[in-house]
């Protein structure tokens, strides 16, 4: 999460849609000059520029954080401000999302024991089948709280992650920013070991599933396999 007062931004920060690269690349604009320092974890920081919340694990709950929800950002910085700033985040084709979740949190985590990556996808797209239908939470991984307020989204501009450099670029000169996104990172990454299209993963009952819990995304943006 980031919010600006120089340039008027709030940023709001969804998961596994290159949220962590575009925050890190504007969190700049969130600083006294000089300060920025670019780092994948942070604390907390608030100064008169603006805030840029902890990314990573805290001992305390910070004031501001990753994946805040828009309600918790207004209630905070005050609906003057919320209201007024341009606000902006990531979304990804949720079809893509999920098989990246899944890898993350499978090697990442251990949950389904050793790094499976060299199986044959037959095995691999059962694992992933039982992820989907057994572990996945699609109440809380759509990112609706992060970027809806009452079931309405409070987002100006949404930076596509399949579209990623033109959309930040969009981005930027909507905000008036002058900088080379040669800057932006590639952060989180290198999880999936496998080549294959994520629309190889699904059968009809996981598409199905997709399509229900991800409604909202794939008719906004006209999302698919």
């Amino acid at each position: 999460m980031l919010c600006s007062h120089e340039k008027k931004f709030v940023y709001l920060k969804t998961r596994k849609t290159a949220g962590t690269s575009v925050e890190i690349f504007f969190e700049r604009f969130c600083l006294p000059p000089g300060q920025f320092r670019e780092t994948h974890w942070t604390n907390q920081i608030i100064t008169q520029a603006g805030i840029v919340g902890a990314r990573g694990q805290w001992l305390v709950q910070p004031q501001f954080y990753n994946h805040m929800p828009a309600s918790e950002v207004r209630n905070i910085l005050g609906r003057e401000i919320f209201d007024s700033y341009f606000k902006f985040c990531t979304m990804r084709n949720p079809f893509d999302k999920i098989v990246s979740h899944f890898w993350r949190k499978t090697l990442l985590a251990g949950e389904v024991g050793p790094d499976f990556s060299n199986e044959p996808f037959s095995k691999i797209k059962r694992r992933f089948t039982d992820y989907v239908l057994h572990r996945f939470r699609f109440d809380g991984f759509n990112d609706r709280m992060i970027f809806m307020i009452d079931g309405h989204s409070v987002i100006d501009e949404f930076i596509r992650y399949e579209h990623l450099i033109t959309d930040v670029e969009q981005v930027c000169k909507a905000l008036g920013i002058e900088i080379s996104v040669k800057l932006l990172g590639n952060y989180k990454s290198g999880f999936r070991k496998r080549q294959e299209h994520f629309s190889e993963y699904y059968d009809p009952l996981t598409k199905g599933l997709v399509e229900r819990g991800f409604g909202w995304e794939i008719n906004r943006f006209g999302y698919s396999l």
